[in-house]
């Protein structure tokens, strides 16, 4: 072996090296605990004569973020109020507002909007966000 055949074959080695770090996926590493648990959990509400849906089911001491749908021009629809959470938010029509907010503790949180009520159900637990997952809105009645 010349020493050029030996500079090709250790160029070679260091492409080679350099081709797998570069297009070989990186290992992923899953978020620590505090991290997961600030992650917001999202939903999505329409308004429309009613609430779809009109039961959520969140984990308490996370942040929850609401992206409300008005599709609707009832004049009753204007305004989306959580008493016990001290928020009342315009909502414009045919637009989407966002709502975030953290729930304290587990309970039923109430929220209206004209004549329509829906609740906030916070449960504690690692599934009780998911809870929601793959569930429409039927109505009741």
């Amino acid at each position: 072996m010349t020493p050029l055949d030996a500079v090709i074959a250790i160029a070679a080695l260091v492409f080679i090296a350099w081709e797998l770090w570069f297009f070989l996926p990186r290992p992923t590493r899953a978020a620590p605990p505090e991290v997961a648990k600030a992650l917001a959990q999202e939903f999505q509400i329409t308004v429309r004569s009613g609430f779809a849906p009109d039961v959520i089911v969140v984990e308490p001491q996370r942040s929850v973020r609401l992206h409300v749908y008005r599709s609707e021009t009832d004049p009753r629809s204007e305004e989306l109020t959580f008493d016990a959470l001290d928020i009342a938010k315009k909502l414009p029509e045919f637009e989407t507002t966002t709502i975030e907010f953290i729930v304290a503790e587990a309970a039923d949180y109430r929220f209206t909007c004209g004549g329509a009520e829906g609740r906030i159900v916070a449960q504690p637990g690692g599934s009780a966000a998911r809870a929601n997952l793959g569930r429409g809105h039927q109505k009741h009645g």
